[in-house]
């Protein structure tokens, strides 16, 4: 539980510390309507989604913009349109995890062995 709470306070403060670096950059989306937001949201988020695989690395600068824009005016992103997204990159985390963990038990098992043959000299 407490490893929980922490992680839930770490992603508490990134989100913080990106809404006040967007603020003092003067919110350089202040004038732009809440449909060109949205949409431009939806748009990045499927873009993400459609690379969460692929090993890239992705800009998340101007969505995390979008997101302090529509926090600042008390709005939500419309998550109800990029429910797909969200699955797509929910399997990418979930493959990248499998793929993180395996190699540790590979390298754990590599470690016993050569413990085992250093043991036998």
């Amino acid at each position: 539980m407490y490893e929980r709470h922490m992680v839930d306070v770490l992603l508490e403060n990134q989100t913080l510390e990106r809404l006040q670096g967007y603020r003092n950059r003067d919110r350089p989306l202040s004038a732009t309507s809440l449909e060109v937001l949205n949409a431009r949201w939806i748009h990045l988020m499927e873009a993400w989604a459609e690379t969460a695989n692929s090993r890239g690395r992705t800009d998340h600068r101007e969505r995390e913009d979008i997101e302090a824009e529509l926090q600042l005016r008390k709005a939500q992103p419309p998550f109800h349109h990029v429910k797909e997204a969200f699955e797509q990159l929910q399997r990418a985390s979930e493959q990248a995890y499998q793929e993180i963990t395996g190699q540790s038990d590979r390298l754990a098992h590599a470690d016993s062995e050569i413990e085992a043959a250093i043991e036998q000299k």
